[in-house]
């Protein structure tokens, strides 16, 4: 697949410094303050962002809308992305 490509043409130090940015990255303390509408989208497979941060930050963030898209890992948008995009654009209908 075309992404599997970008990623095997990255180079390593890019990657690494992506897992750790992933790995270091945490709002969680702050998370409960965020009140507009918030979409969570997490993928089953993702282990550098696992869907268990997605199920906390939806317990977290009043009214936020949560997903997770199945058999797909930490690339959902291009692994899935007719159903990225049909949660999407659900989400942003409601707002037109």
């Amino acid at each position: 697949l075309e992404y599997k490509k970008g990623l095997l043409d990255t180079n390593p130090e890019v990657c690494y410094q992506d897992l750790v940015a992933c790995d270091k990255f945490d709002i969680s303390d702050d998370v409960e303050k965020i009140s507009l509408p918030t979409l969570i989208v997490s993928a089953e497979k993702d282990i550098m962002t696992s869907p268990k941060r997605g199920e906390y930050l939806h317990q977290k963030i009043y009214g936020s809308e949560f997903y997770i898209i199945e058999d797909s890992g930490h690339f959902l948008m291009q692994e899935k992305s007719e159903e990225f995009n049909d949660i999407l654009i659900g989400f942003l209908n409601d707002f037109i």
